[in-house]
């Protein structure tokens, strides 16, 4: 009887109640879905048009100063893990890896080995709420890079001013540049940057108008405990280094123009 078989388009079925947070701080997804099952399309009918899932932010709150970065989280959890890795060492401890990965895919988890450049893809995506990267407030939802506000909410408009401030208006805080140019021999500090300062960017210009000029950049903490190029070893590659809640930049020594930034406070 299969010429009375006549076609039956699909219709959408009810939403489910949202699911749980993925998150528990710092703004996390909850997901609805839906089936294509009020009737299932047969004998050549027409799938549902539409979105099968829909999402809600949830538990938007900042998480506490002393909590891991969310990302960081992540690769921890495969801390002394090798997935048959030569050369890793036995206690390996993974941690994030921010530069050097393609807009497309920020929402897969990169991690790097802990006091090395090798890195590796360890998930093909990130759990739903984890910031596309340190310099912005999207998030990834589902592996892919959704717009959020600095509120932590999805498809907010919420930004932070100059100051670093959600939603502020560019008055708590004032901008502080100059050159440095007095130079002797050994360490030289050229600015102490205190805390909650923002949109940090020092450059050293090479002199010689080549990478190697024997002048270098260099960070230490209060405690005067080097975070980067101490001791008088200098590292020629790109670096990330993470103080608290934000991750420095560091371009590596091997460029004309030496950089550190951070846009994190």
């Amino acid at each position: 009887n299969e010429h009375d078989a006549s076609p039956v388009d699909g219709a959408w079925g009810v939403w489910s109640p949202f699911g749980t947070c993925s998150r528990t701080c710092g703004g996390g997804i909850k997901i609805a879905m839906r089936e294509c099952n009020r009737p299932v399309p047969r004998s050549g009918g027409m799938y549902c048009v539409g979105r099968r899932m829909k999402f809600r932010s949830c538990n938007s709150e900042p998480c506490s100063k002393q909590k891991k970065d969310f990302r960081e989280e992540q690769c921890a959890v495969f801390d002394g893990k090798h997935f048959n890795i030569n050369g890793l060492p036995p206690n390996v401890r993974w941690v994030p890896k921010y530069s050097g990965i393609l807009m497309k895919d920020r929402c897969k988890l990169f991690c790097r080995v802990a006091g090395s450049t090798a890195y590796y893809q360890l998930r093909d995506r990130v759990i739903d709420g984890t910031p596309c990267g340190p310099d912005t407030n999207d998030i990834c939802v589902q592996g892919l890079c959704r717009q959020a506000g600095c509120d932590h909410v999805l498809n907010s408009k919420a930004r932070r001013d100059k100051c670093g401030v959600c939603g502020g208006d560019n008055s708590s805080c004032k901008t502080v540049a100059g050159p440095f140019n007095t130079v002797r021999y050994g360490y030289n500090e050229v600015v102490r940057i205190p805390s909650g300062a923002t949109n940090i960017d020092v450059r050293q210009h090479s002199y010689s108008g080549k990478p190697e000029d024997d002048n270098y950049l260099a960070i230490s903490n209060s405690r005067g405990e080097f975070l980067l190029n101490g001791d008088f070893v200098v590292s020629m590659f790109k670096r990330e280094i993470k103080v608290g809640d934000a991750v420095i930049e560091y371009s590596g020594s091997d460029h004309v123009i030496e950089r550190i930034n951070c846009t994190d406070r």
